[in-house]
């Protein structure tokens, strides 16, 4: 169970040491990066296409008096 865990944890870190250590350090920095950017592109999406609708949906919510 505890390496499991750890495979968990640190899984993907290991991966990246190693492409690293192989490959030089651009190919793992743009990979995370093009994650990033990926994941907020498809956030700034589903705002623009469903915010209104969400925001229909919820207008009753105590969420909006934070």
């Amino acid at each position: 169970m505890g390496e499991l865990i750890r495979h968990n944890q640190f899984g993907m870190t290991d991966y990246i040491n190693d492409w690293a250590a192989r490959d030089g350090f651009i190919p793992p920095l743009l990979l995370l990066m093009g994650m990033t950017v990926g994941f907020a592109i498809i956030g700034m999406v589903l705002l623009v296409t469903f915010g209104k609708s969400a925001r229909r949906l919820t207008r009753n919510s105590k969420i909006h008096g934070f």
